[in-house]
Order: C-alpha cells, then sequence, then structure tokens
C-alpha cells in the first residue's frame, strides 16, 4: 500500500453521565491514548472470546433483496437493498426509510447513520433522534464510522478518508488506497487494491494481514469478518483467520451483533453459543 504522511487529527469525543453530553475537542496526544487503551483491552478480549455458533435466518418478509448490510449501537441492522431501498429491522419489524443508497454505516454513542448514493453523495441521519438525511460535503463510494462517530469513506480513486469532527467538520485523506472499509472498537480495516486484508497501525501505517477478501466489517472486540469472492466467511482471532461456516455476499458488525447477506440475498444473525 502506498505511504501518504499523515498524522492523526484531533476529534470529537463523548462522555456519558446521567444523559449523554457533547464534550470539546480532545488533543492529538489524548485521542492516541484513548484508542492504545482500547486497542490492549480488545487484544486481550480476542485472545479469550471463542467464534462458536451458526447463521439463523430472519425470516420476515420485506428483508429480500439484500445487497449491503450494517448494525448500529443497539444491534439492529440496517439493509441497502439491490435496487437501492434501504430498510431499518428492529423489534420484529421491517421499517422502510425514506431515501436510496449505495453502502450504508452507523456508529457513535449516538449511533448517526452515514449513506452513501448511487451518485457517490454523503448523507447523514440522526439514529436516535431521527428526521431527514443531510447531505454532507464529498463524494465516496464505500462508509463505514467509528466508535466516537467519525465516518471513514474510499472515494473512485479508492483513497481513504476520516471525518474530523464529525458533521460539522472536515475530511482529512489518511495513508493507503482500499476496495473496502471496516471501522469499529478503536481499529480500522481495510481490503487493499490487492485484496490482501490490512489493519491501521497507530501510526498510520498498515499491517499485512494476508488473505484474499472482498467485504469485511469490525465486530465490537476488534475482530475484522471478512468474505471472500468465493463467498466464505471468516474471522480475525490471535492474528490468524478462523474459517466460520456459512457462505454470503456482504457482513455487518454492530454492538455485539453480526449479519450477513446470504448468497440468496437474504438477512441472517450469527448466534453466539
Amino acid at each position: 500500500m502506498n505511504c501518504i504522511k499523515k498524522g492523526m487529527q484531533s476529534i470529537c469525543i463523548v462522555s456519558v453521565l446521567l444523559f449523554f453530553i457533547s464534550c470539546e475537542t480532545e488533543t492529538e496526544i489524548d485521542h492516541e491514548m484513548l484508542i492504545q487503551e482500547e486497542l490492549e483491552t480488545t487484544e486481550a478480549l480476542d485472545s479469550k472470546s471463542s467464534i462458536s455458533g451458526y447463521w439463523q435466518l430472519i425470516n420476515v418478509s420485506g428483508l429480500e433483496n439484500a445487497s449491503r448490510i450494517t448494525a448500529d449501537i443497539f444491534g439492529d441492522p440496517w439493509i441497502v437493498k439491490t435496487n437501492g431501498d434501504i430498510v431499518h429491522y428492529s423489534n420484529g419489524k421491517v421499517n422502510a426509510i425514506p431515501g436510496k443508497a449505495r453502502d450504508i454505516g452507523t456508529g457513535g454513542i449516538y449511533g448517526t447513520i452515514w449513506i452513501t448514493n448511487a451518485a457517490n453523495q454523503i448523507f447523514y441521519k440522526d439514529r436516535i433522534f431521527g428526521g431527514d438525511w443531510v447531505k454532507i460535503d464529498g463524494l465516496a463510494h464505500t462508509i463505514d464510522v467509528d466508535h466516537i462517530g467519525n465516518p471513514w469513506v474510499l472515494n473512485k480513486h479508492n483513497n481513504i478518508y476520516k471525518r474530523i469532527n464529525q458533521i460539522s467538520g472536515y475530511w482529512s485523506q489518511q495513508n493507503g488506497a482500499a476496495l473496502d472499509i471496516g471501522v469499529g472498537a478503536g481499529r480500522v480495516y481495510v481490503i487493499g487494491t490487492n485484496k490482501n486484508v490490512y489493519l491501521r497501525k497507530s501510526d498510520g501505517s498498515w499491517a499485512n494481514l494476508g488473505g484474499i477478501a472482498e467485504r469485511l466489517d469490525v465486530d465490537n472486540i476488534a475482530r475484522a469478518w471478512v468474505v471472500n469472492a468465493s463467498n466464505e466467511i471468516f474471522v480475525t482471532r490471535d492474528g490468524r483467520f478462523q474459517k466460520i461456516q456459512g457462505a454470503a455476499l456482504d457482513v455487518g458488525c454492530g454492538s455485539r451483533e453480526v449479519y450477513i447477506v446470504g448468497i440468496n440475498r437474504r438477512v441472517y444473525k450469527w448466534i453466539h453459543q
């Protein structure tokens, strides 16, 4: 992957008291310390947590013809269909969301939903408080959102950009080039232009984990769930890829939940055992 000398920028973090309160932007050093502490925690969890379970079909009308999938802070899936329609599944009910999308991601303490559309435009929508889609500057085809709430995108040239200070901020180009990106629990994974899986290091460089992949996402303990061109599913564990039963076109993670778009374009949920 190509190197571009870009450092970490300041970001906005959120504290929780009796309710959610937005805080002032932290310094670059504070943010690096936050990420390092979280990485140490997730590495310990990664080595101890088992990957045992099975895929269960969500057999509900309205979730057919899925194309892209993600999951929010409550573990509920958001799906983009093959025709661009957006649906949200929660409490046994399928909710049609106005608008069209190409890709979808969600993250942050408020669970803001971000999408890209067929024209590579970028929009966001508040998960908790609702409202209409709001267009934001920039162009991208692929998107995911980190645990702070900052979206990371890929443009048509496979360049990687991170949104600094979320909605009111700006785009900062990051080192490297990628075909897909997954962000979660303080980690960023990408599929490089050579189809290998990479993990972003604290200095902004990328560690090549190998593998050949098409789609990926990151769960709440920082494991990458990967789908390859043969629709096989793998999970990173102790620095290696562990094959998981099933076949998928896409994978999405949120809270402790993991979902896939099966090869029949139905939605399945991973049932932990």
